[in-house]
């Protein structure tokens, strides 16, 4: 028996060297003499060779006949380029493009050649196949987004050209290199053509969305670029025998979306060696993206294909075919690669493509698909994840993860103010999200936000003071209370926190803020002073713990192991928030004396990674902070503490907690801690904080999963607020006039006049403010139920300009861009409206 563990000069080595880099091209298989090589299917559903070990004679021909290991770069550098359409005819059939490919193929076969190209099998998988005639070319016309088994032609193609036989091979630059490198010389009479390839998709999760979206055993025809319905919208359709046909289209098909997003490719498609120049084929076509602006005249919306002529034999052939083109126009190469980058460069991999293939080993790829790249989730949750806090990042993940524990997808909305990007960028909160959150596409705007009504069953807001004016006020607004959540979706509010007793803004926005919080279905308040607040303004609210309590611990220490970074270990930690001034304190000289051990100093301002921040406060002797996260977590990490009292707002919600594992006794004034230290040396029982602990997660756990599936509230989207905004506005029409009347007076002195001034003039704004929104409303009212039937009634009209706009706005450059992505989005947003309508109508 041949010893394995010894390196083999065979493909094997090569896939153990870089696993990333196999196109699965089956060059290998059929080079190997001895038929040692076979190729199967990994987890992911590529095939891949798989070497014989025993019948392996190390002859090294396998990676001779790999392109990767051996690529040839014998092309043109800079080809010329040409826009090219056939005829009419040709071009609304089957093809894709500009009909370039029955062109050359014709010509092949009126020299009594064969045509090699990619077709649907019988199982609706694509493979390469051979044919002789022009009715063997319908099969090979047309886009397919999956890869193409080369395995069964690769030795066939090689006899005919020992014949003689005239060959046009057509396959993506890895394809065409592989047959190359297969035949190891030139034949004179081989016509390679490499498409413009985006990339190939896994053939597993092909078959497996059809068969989970489809009949399959019924199905007569598939295209993803047919082109009835135009050159661009809804090309891909499935059609079955009883002519019954289903289309979608490119960004609205959750498999065709996911091709274009690079979710589900092949791995070595991101890191091609062959999107580049020198190009691999003789000839190279694809779709002319970007014809619009370098030759408008040719954009008929019926295709145009762009044509690099890399060879002296791909320019004759060209060459040869031009008198049957409808037109053909040479442009500059720079020209095409715009809307094209595949010439020059590979796909990138998109970041969650890892997650995607472990996601479908137990979920339906349809709905990871969703997930993924449609943002589809049963929960969405905003909060202050971007924040440079801790606490904002841990309290976000904590809730995510409670969520899908109990069961729902979710996802965290990517909703940040603009002046919060430059913040965030690179800093701690980010590299967390990156690893830990699953983020949304980005939002910027209410109407981005209000698009997640299509694909979103729940909206959560919190935890954090995601009722507190003055910070969400600069966070985004009135998001945070869901405003831009649908009447039908349903809103509950986890572990929210008001940061004071009382709601401190001015009194049209503490208006609003109680209607919006009406239409809440499920409230929950992290401190007992805004449970009492909710109350008093006819809210019903539970008190619950802060998310990051609703996790075992053990997913703490998880988090705590991730760490890569050195931190300290059995000191005694000491960190304040960061708008806290750092000052010595004797209770810290005094720890150190009686632990025996120094203190540490840590500035909570990112410098520490989130893992690492965590794996401090687990690796600490003895906590000293005024954090309320590192209380949360020193009690969570089972570590002695001492809770500062110097930040007063936070004073409240640590009492809450402390209070319930009976340990509020820990929270003293920074000047006088040092004259407790009995109390602060004393053992905790860690038992007992445990079983309170757990006591509370499973009652916060019980709540969030009755909120989560209680049926949506029937709700007064207008009425109400519109009489009470009445009332305040004739109040302080009344105040007004009293404050003027005061003013008058002549013994009212200079700076009381002046500080009623500024007072009346603060009204005066507020007064405004009711009056237009009451108009806004008002009107919303008057006019909703003419201007929907009017919507309803030019429904198949804005449907078809929505889409016209869609793909203009993203093949155009520049203002023309810009321009279409404006009316695109206003179409979406009527399109959005009449859906909307039609359900709760």
């Amino acid at each position: 028996m041949k010893d394995t563990i010894i390196p083999r000069n065979n493909i094997a080595l090569v896939a153990s060297n870089n696993e990333n880099c196999c196109v699965g091209c089956s060059s290998c298989r059929h080079s190997c003499p001895v038929d040692a090589i076979s190729m199967s299917y990994d987890s992911e559903g590529f095939k891949v060779p798989v070497v014989d070990e025993e019948k392996c004679i190390d002859c090294g021909k396998c990676r001779t006949a790999c392109p990767v290991c051996n690529p040839v770069y014998d092309k043109a550098q800079t080809p010329r380029c040409f826009a090219a359409q056939a005829s009419d005819e040709l071009r609304t059939g089957k093809s894709a493009s500009g009909a370039m490919f029955p062109v050359l193929a014709q010509e092949i076969l009126e020299k009594g050649g064969v045509v090699c190209g990619a077709a649907w099998n019988s199982e609706w998988l694509c493979e390469h196949i051979i044919v002789d005639t022009v009715e063997g070319l319908e099969p090979i016309k047309n886009s397919k987004y999956v890869q193409s088994d080369l395995e069964k032609c690769l030795p066939e193609i090689k006899r005919l050209l020992e014949a003689e036989c005239p060959v046009l091979f057509t396959g993506t630059p890895c394809q065409v290199a592989a047959l190359n490198a297969y035949l190891g010389k030139d034949y004179q009479h081989l016509y390679t053509v490499d498409i413009i390839c985006h990339g190939v998709p896994s053939p597993m999760v092909w078959k497996r969305y059809l068969e989970e979206n489809f009949d399959v055993d019924s199905i007569k025809h598939i295209a993803f670029r047919d082109k009835r319905k135009g050159w661009t919208g809804e090309t891909f359709v499935v059609e079955y025998e009883n002519g019954e046909q289903v289309w979608g289209s490119a960004w609205g098909d959750p498999y065709f979306n996911g091709f274009l997003q690079d979710i589900m490719l092949r791995k070595s498609c991101c890191v091609c060696p062959f999107s580049k120049f020198s190009r691999q084929g003789d000839l190279t076509i694809g779709d002319y993206w970007g014809i619009q602006n370098a030759a408008p005249e040719m954009d008929d919306k019926k295709g145009v294909s762009v044509v690099l002529e890399n060879s002296i034999k791909g320019c004759l052939f060209f060459d040869a075919v031009k008198p049957n083109l409808k037109a053909c126009r040479e442009l500059p190469l720079e020209s095409a690669l715009p809307a094209n980058p595949n010439i020059i460069q590979p796909s990138s991999e998109h970041p969650r493509r890892g997650e995607f293939f472990e996601k479908i080993k137990t979920q339906s790829v349809t709905s990871s698909l969703k997930y993924y790249t449609h943002d589809v989730s049963a929960c969405k949750i905003i909060n202050y994840w971007f924040a440079k806090n801790y606490g904002a990042s841990l309290t976000c993940y904590a809730l995510q993860e409670c969520v899908k524990e109990l069961g729902y997808t979710a996802k965290v909305i990517n909703y940040m103010p603009e002046s919060w990007r430059e913040k965030y960028t690179g800093s701690f909160s980010e590299d967390f999200a990156k690893k830990y959150l699953d983020l949304t596409k980005v939002v910027k705007n209410k109407n981005d936000l209000a698009r997640f009504n299509e694909v979103t069953d729940t909206f959560i807001t919190g935890s954090d003071q995601v009722f507190r004016y003055d910070i969400y006020n600069n966070h985004g607004g009135t998001a945070y209370q869901l405003d831009f959540a649908g009447i039908d979706k349903r809103k509950v509010a986890c572990a929210a926190s008001f940061g004071y007793d009382k709601f401190k803004s001015p009194a049209f926005d503490e208006t609003l803020f109680w209607h919006l919080l009406h239409q809440f279905d499920a409230v929950s308040i992290r401190e007992q002073s805004g449970v009492a607040l909710c109350r008093k303004n006819a809210v019903e609210a539970e008190l619950l713990m802060d998310p990051v309590f609703y996790l075992e611990r053990e997913k703490w220490l998880g988090l705590a192991d991730a760490n890569a970074e050195e931190v300290p270990e059995g000191g005694i930690l000491y960190f304040l928030l960061p708008y806290e001034k750092e000052q010595e304190l004797p209770v810290l000289e005094a720890l150190e004396k009686a632990l025996g051990v120094p203190v540490i100093r840590k500035e909570v301002d990112g410098s520490l990674s989130i893992e690492a921040w965590l794996d401090a406060i687990r690796k600490a002797r003895f906590v000293v902070t005024d954090s309320f996260h590192g209380t949360c977590f020193s009690l969570l990490m089972h570590k002695p503490f001492l809770t500062l009292s110097s930040y007063s707002e936070a004073r409240s919600r640590v009492d809450q907690i402390l209070s319930k594992v009976g340990l509020q006794h820990r929270i003293m004034a920074p000047s006088n801690a040092a004259d407790h230290m009995d109390t602060l040396l004393t053992p905790i029982d860690w038992e007992s904080v445990d079983a309170v602990l757990a006591q509370e997660r499973g009652r916060a756990r019980a709540w969030l999963q009755e909120a989560l599936s209680k049926p949506v509230q029937r709700r007064d989207a207008s009425g109400s607020i519109i009489a009470k905004l009445a009332e305040e506005l004739r109040s302080a029409k009344g105040q007004i006039t009293e404050l003027l009347q005061q003013n008058a007076k002549s013994a009212v002195p200079s700076g009381s006049a002046g500080e009623i001034m500024q007072h009346v003039e603060f009204l005066k704004d507020d007064h405004m403010r009711h009056i237009q929104y009451i108009k806004s409303q008002s009107e919303t009212t008057d006019n909703y139920l003419a201007r929907m039937m009017c919507l309803m009634a030019n429904e198949r009209r804005i449907k078809f300009n929505y889409y016209r706009c869609k793909w203009i706005s993203k093949l155009a450059w520049g203002k023309l861009r810009k321009k279409y992505f404006v009316k695109r989005q206003n179409l979406k947003a009527k399109l959005r409206e009449i859906r909307q309508f039609k359900k709760t109508h």
